[in-house]
């Protein structure tokens, strides 16, 4: 096996699923891991060349040319700017005839459509694996002709800080209110609108309900506003969140509800309340649909509007039973399949055998 591995990320600094995604993997490959750093620089288009420019270049030299043999591992997403851009180091991984992997993280469906049928799209068949987030995904990529033995749906990972931070003792409903957590940007296609308005139907059905909103986005003032016109309500606006911080509130989480219609690929949010033990509330969305086990990981949500959503939230805490083997269930699930050292063991079982 080769002891090197090159990987191309975005600046793990930039925030974002993709950076999480390599940081939280890092340290943990168990070989050298070479890491090549692309985006996130220039204020103008000069700017932006000339540091397209150079990390390119340190890629081709001290990546490839430094490393003869070392397989390369390449992090983007299928939209206009992440594929157009790593585009060219796939090219030059199949001209110095290296053996790459693509993992596609997130994955826009507009985007695919003007691809599909343009040459661009013929350098995913010279991939050694594809990895993609959803079953659609890959349907998408067989139906261009990409060899389906190449291409394997996995999941993302948590990281391991956020793992050791929880125990298998965690109880839901024993205190005197039911917790909801959001943790999510604040997009209107993110479903928080959806969830103010079911949280007011609620509050009229369940006492001492709470919710905790984190995040940002562009819908941050419209929240805040929407909060402030119905301050009785349990709400609070907590902002962006991470660490310790981050962790505390899932910990305090009876439900993590995300009622999104935005074409997810598999959010991390959803794996981490998973790994805390939380009941999860997510529509059958992007690799959602294929990855969510209803009745088992919480509950899909078929129906968006704010009153389905309520009625879901009413008619679970009829079998708080049920929702302590989930709570639980989902502990031991997040431990055993979203760690780490076990994502890596996949990637690593499909890159060298």
């Amino acid at each position: 096996m080769n002891t090197s591995i090159l990987i191309l990320s975005p600046f793990l600094s930039i925030s974002g699923g993709v950076s999480s995604y390599v940081l939280s993997l890092r340290g943990f490959w168990g070989i050298n891991e070479k890491y090549f750093f692309r985006g996130g620089h220039g204020s103008n288009t000069l700017a932006k060349s000339y540091y397209f420019a150079k990390h390119f270049f340190n890629f081709l030299f001290k990546g490839l040319l430094g490393n003869p043999d070392a397989p390369v591992f390449i992090n983007t997403s299928l939209n206009k700017n992440a594929y157009s851009r790593d585009l060219m180091y796939i090219k030059a991984c199949r001209l110095f005839k290296r053996d790459f992997y693509i993992f596609i993280h997130g994955w826009d469906t507009s985007y695919f459509t003007t691809i599909k049928n343009h040459s661009s799209s013929d350098s995913f068949k010279f991939a050694k694996k594809i990895f993609v987030l959803s079953e659609d995904f890959k349907n998408d990529l067989v139906s261009i002709g990409i060899d389906e033995g190449k291409i394997e749906v996995e999941v993302t990972v948590v990281n391991s800080e956020f793992i050791d931070f929880f125990n298998i003792n965690k109880s839901l409903f024993k205190g005197d209110s039911i917790k909801l957590l959001y943790l999510a940007r604040l997009e209107k296609d993110k479903g928080i609108f959806r969830l103010l308005d079911a949280f007011k139907i609620l509050s009229d059905n369940i006492p001492n309900l709470q919710l905790r909103i984190a995040g940002s986005g562009s819908a941050e003032t419209e929240v805040t506003d929407w909060i402030s016109s119905n301050s009785k309500l349990d709400i609070s606006y907590i902002g962006r969140i991470d660490g310790t911080l981050k962790y505390e509130y899932f910990a305090w989480a009876d439900y993590y509800v995300l009622p999104t219609s935005h074409g997810e690929g598999l959010p991390i949010s959803v794996l981490e309340a998973i790994t805390a033990g939380c009941v999860v509330i997510v529509p059958p969305v992007g690799g959602l649909k294929y990855f969510f086990k209803d009745q088992e990981m919480g509950f899909l949500l078929n129906d968006l509007s704010p009153s389905s959503l309520a009625n879901v939230i009413i008619d679970s805490l009829k079998n708080v039973e049920l929702l302590n083997s989930i709570s639980n269930q989902n502990f031991k699930r997040g431990k055993s399949l979203y760690s780490p050292t076990v994502v890596v063991d996949r990637l690593k079982k499909h890159i060298y055998g």
